[in-house]
C-alpha cells in the first residue's frame, strides 16, 4: 500500500489491475498488528474509523463473486463494539439490495456474528451466519466459501480455521450489479467497519 498525502492506494496482486483507493483515511490509518506473521508477509493493517466513514473503493469488478460461481473470501479482522459493519460488500443501496454483503451483525456486548448475504436480482436472499459472537479487540481469521449453487446451504464461514456456520437458508440465481465493491462499507449505505482489517 502507498499513501500519496491524500489517499491510500492498495495494489491488486493479481494481473487484473483492481487497485483500491481509500476514502476518509490518512497516514495514521496504517497500523502495526500483533499478528504472528511469517516472512515475507507484513504485520501492517488498516485501521477503519466508522466515525470518519473510512473505506476502500475497489471499483466495479465483482472479482468473480457470483451466485453460480464457487468463490472464497479471507480476511483478518479486529473489530470494536459498534453496530452492524461491513467487511466486504457490493450491493445496491435500494430495491432488493442486489449484490453481496460479508459483514459483522450488530451485538449489544460483543463485536458481532459474521454473516454473508447474497441478495438476488429479483428479491430473495441466500444467507449464512456463525454460531460464534466475536469478542471485540481480538484478531480473528474469517473465511467465507461458496460452492456456486446460489444456496444458503452452499455457504460456509470459518473462524480461525474452524467451520462455524449456522442459519443457512434461501436460494438466488443472480446477484450482479454495477455498484463498486467496498472494503469496510457498502456503497451508499454506510455500515462502516470500526476496527482493523488485514490480509497478511
Amino acid at each position: 500500500a502507498t499513501f500519496d498525502g491524500s489517499n491510500w492506494s492498495i495494489p491488486d496482486d493479481s494481473s487484473n489491475s483492481n487497485t483500491g483507493t481509500s476514502s476518509g483515511m490518512n497516514a495514521t490509518n496504517l497500523v502495526q498488528s500483533n499478528l504472528n506473521i511469517l516472512s515475507p508477509y507484513s504485520r501492517y493493517a488498516l485501521d477503519f474509523d466508522a466515525a470518519s466513514s473510512d473505506y476502500i473503493d475497489l471499483g466495479s469488478s465483482n472479482f468473480g463473486i457470483t451466485a453460480t460461481t464457487a468463490f472464497s473470501i479471507s480476511a483478518w479482522i479486529n473489530s470494536t463494539i459498534s453496530g452492524t459493519k461491513d467487511i466486504l460488500s457490493k450491493r445496491e443501496a435500494g430495491g432488493g439490495y442486489t449484490g453481496f454483503t460479508f459483514r459483522l451483525n450488530q451485538s449489544s456486548s460483543k463485536a458481532g456474528k459474521v454473516k454473508i448475504i447474497l441478495h438476488g436480482t429479483g428479491g430473495g436472499q441466500a444467507t449464512a451466519t456463525t454460531n460464534t459472537d466475536l469478542d471485540p479487540n481480538i484478531w480473528y481469521n474469517v473465511i467465507l466459501t461458496s460452492d456456486g449453487t446460489g444456496t444458503g446451504s452452499g455457504l460456509k464461514i470459518y473462524i480461525n480455521g474452524v467451520d462455524d456456520t449456522t442459519g443457512q437458508s434461501g436460494t438466488v440465481t443472480d446477484i450482479s450489479n454495477s455498484i463498486n465493491t467496498m472494503i469496510g462499507s457498502s456503497a451508499g449505505l454506510g455500515s462502516f467497519f470500526s476496527g482493523k482489517i488485514s490480509n497478511p
